[in-house]
C-alpha cells in the first residue's frame, strides 16, 4: 500500500507544492494558523497590501514569488517532506519554523486527487499479475 501512496504523491507533487505556496499567500502555517510575526512596520504592511498581498498585515513570505516557486516536495524512501531551495530558506525557517508543509485542509484537497490515483495504480498492478 505504501508504494501506491508514494507513486500517487509523486504524481501529484506539483499540486502539493502549489497548495503549500497558496497557504503562504494567505499567511498560514502548517497548523492553519496565521503567522504570529507581523511585518516590520506599518509602511511595509501598506506596501505589501498595495502590491496585492492577500494576507496583509500577516506576512506571506512573498515579494517576487521566487521563494514560493522554490517549494519542493522531496521524497525520501516512502516518506515525503516539503523543502525550499531558495537562498532565503535558512533565514525564513528561523523566523517561521512551521511554514513548510500542508495544513489539514490542504491535505484533504490533495487526498481527493491521491485516492483515485492510488486506486488506478493498484488496478494497474493487479491487472499485470493476472
Amino acid at each position: 500500500m505504501d508504494i501506491f501512496f508514494a507513486d500517487a504523491m509523486q504524481d501529484n507533487k506539483e499540486e502539493a507544492e502549489d497548495l503549500n505556496a497558496d497557504q503562504l499567500d494567505r499567511g498560514l502555517d502548517v497548523t492553519g494558523n496565521k503567522f504570529k510575526r507581523k511585518y516590520r512596520n506599518d509602511d511595509y504592511a501598506r506596501f505589501k497590501k498595495h502590491i496585492g498581498s492577500i494576507s496583509s498585515p500577516t506576512p506571506d513570505l512573498k515579494v517576487t514569488g521566487k521563494y514560493h516557486r522554490a517549494i519542493k516536495l522531496q521524497k525520501k524512501g516512502l516518506k515525503f517532506q516539503m523543502i525550499n531551495t531558495d537562498s532565503k530558506y535558512q533565514e525564513l525557517i528561523g523566523k517561521y519554523p512551521n511554514h513548510l508543509g500542508l495544513t489539514l485542509g490542504s491535505r484533504k484537497v490533495l487526498t481527493e486527487d491521491l485516492v483515485p490515483n492510488m486506486v488506478f495504480n493498484m488496478k494497474k498492478w493487479l491487472r499485470s499479475r493476472i
